[in-house]
């Protein structure tokens, strides 16, 4: 028998092992009445949600592919294009063709207050594709005019594309992007700079459609102070709009370093895009830069770094390829094009624009994929025309 002082002693040594046994012992977990979870189970279900996170995170957000779910819509997409048919005389095809006007700092009205202007000129487009040419006439030239800006600047228009069965425009000042409507400009979306969160307006170069999802582009070079300093990617993101206005933006920062690298070009040297275009027929993309350059980006040396290569890519751009193209203008940078309706997406139609000394210009010019040329480069007009489309 122990007395009272040895009966605690002995009860406190049990204790004692009873711990060092549980120590030695893994926890169990008891869930409901029945099922015990051990923690190396718990730790590797707990490893495998992280490594699932991570690569939805990678899938769902990195890839060029990605687009999150988009509000289900009952309206079918409207496929009309071009919104005029065109006329077949034997071999040739004429199409109603549109480009649009960036003014700079000129589309600032000087009669009417808080006004902007651009022009839109119409015309038509005839192609051959047996004896393989291309002419154009155009019509006299539509005042556009709004009243939309950011910081005093306004209807610096950058591209043309029908969408959904509507001609829009896009103003790279304000981020507006308008519907042309029997010649007015009516509002549709507002596109901010970067990731969505800035302030400024996006910066629209360049648009297409793929899977009936509008992609919007902007010049795909970091941003870089007049020397060539480095600020941000912020015209490297690319926008995804769909029929109801819903944007989504995605970084395009990878995508647009294996552009350029197929021509060799690796920072501090630079691209500057101003057309892209998704092709139905091959899946693939198509980029006509404007500029192109394996030095460092200088304001001034930049206007006679004009680039002559057609650059394709498949859709997750892990095959690029770059072909050179017509007649070399160091002056003259691509600054639209859009692909023959019925030609098998291999006949194009591009924009050429010069901005020397303070002067511009555009020229028209056409050819295959290939690289044969359909129509030479030819003067539109001494103002700077950046979009194109068929109407």
């Amino acid at each position: 028998m122990y007395d009272n002082y040895e009966l605690e002693d002995h009860k406190m040594k049990g204790t004692l092992r009873d711990w060092r046994k549980a120590l030695r012992t893994p926890a169990t977990y008891r869930v409901g009445n029945a099922v015990r979870i051990q923690p190396q189970f718990m730790f590797l279900i707990m490893l495998l949600g992280f490594f699932l996170l991570i690569l939805f995170y990678y899938n769902w957000c990195t890839s060029p592919r990605s687009i999150h779910i988009w509000t289900q819509s009952s309206r079918i997409y409207n496929t009309t294009y071009p919104l005029t048919p065109a006329y077949q005389t034997g071999d040739v095809y004429t199409f109603r063709i549109g480009i649009v006007s960036d003014l700079d700092t000129n589309s600032k009205s000087s009669s009417k207050p808080n006004t902007y202007h651009s022009y839109f000129k119409k015309g038509y487009l005839s192609y051959d594709p047996v004896k393989k040419y291309v002419t154009v006439k155009w019509d006299n030239a539509i005042l556009l005019s709004s009243t939309y800006s950011h910081k005093g600047r306004g209807m610096e228009l950058s591209e043309l594309i029908v969408y959904d069965g509507r001609l829009l425009t896009f103003d790279d000042r304000s981020g507006m992007v308008f519907e042309i409507v029997n010649n007015k400009m009516v509002p549709w979306v507002i596109l901010s700079d970067g990731n969505g969160q800035n302030e400024k307006g996006y910066k629209s170069e360049w648009a297409t459609v793929k899977d009936e999802i509008l992609y919007v582009g902007s010049m795909g070079k970091e941003w870089t102070t007049a020397s060539g300093q480095f600020q941000s990617y912020d015209p490297m993101w690319v926008k995804a709009i769909n029929m109801r206005g819903e944007i989504q933006h995605l970084s395009w920062v990878n995508q647009f370093k294996a552009i350029r690298l197929s021509i060799g070009i690796k920072w501090p040297g630079y691209m500057i895009h101003e057309s892209g275009v998704w092709s139905v027929v091959n899946k693939k993309w198509h980029f006509l830069p404007r500029r192109c350059s394996h030095e460092s980006y200088n304001e001034t040396r930049d206007e006679v770094m004009g680039c002559n290569y057609l650059i394709t890519a498949n859709d997750d751009f892990s095959q690029v390829k770059a072909i050179e193209i017509t007649k070399h203008h160091p002056k003259h940078g691509f600054s639209s094009f859009k692909f023959i309706p019925g030609s098998n997406d291999e006949a194009i139609v591009a924009l050429k624009t010069t901005e020397y000394e303070g002067k511009t210009a555009t020229y028209i010019t056409a050819f295959t994929t290939d690289g044969t040329v359909l129509l030479k480069d030819t003067l539109v007009e001494n103002l700077k025309y950046e979009g194109f489309e068929f109407i």
